[in-house]
């Protein structure tokens, strides 16, 4: 597992220089283009590997430990960019789900068409008021 997760961090790095709307942009664009072909994707590559190790386990401990780095990673883009409103699950949920759910239904998202959409999508929510 351990191996698997370390494959995604470098396979998919989460910049966090302090511009959320850069940052964000960067990553999903990147994301949804490795999406594209699931089949040489490196990051869904190394999710299968985890999920094939994670089987006869707790499969929710093991996607725990998955997740848990990513969502600290995101976490640490939000927290350069000061921003408290949303935490880095939140944007698991509006990023990664949607981008890997219409990937294997055999739809991926379009990098050029989709990116600011999603990335709107945060920064609403990373701006609304309490």
């Amino acid at each position: 597992m351990d191996l698997a997760v370390a494959d995604i961090a470098e396979a998919s790095p989460v910049p966090a220089t302090g511009d959320l709307r850069e940052d964000l942009t960067r990553y999903t664009r990147q994301l949804l283009g490795t999406y594209r072909d699931l089949r040489t994707s490196p990051v869904v590559q190394a999710l299968g590997s985890a999920v094939a190790q994670a089987q006869g386990s707790d499969e929710v401990d093991a996607v725990r430990s998955l997740m848990e780095p990513r969502v600290q990673a995101f976490q640490a883009m939000l927290d350069a960019a000061h921003v408290t409103r949303i935490d880095g699950l939140r944007v698991i949920e509006l990023v990664l789900a949607p981008a890997l759910l219409w990937s294997h239904f055999g739809m991926p998202l379009d990098p050029q068409a989709d990116t600011d959409r999603l990335v709107d999508s945060v920064l609403c929510l990373a701006s609304a008021p309490s």
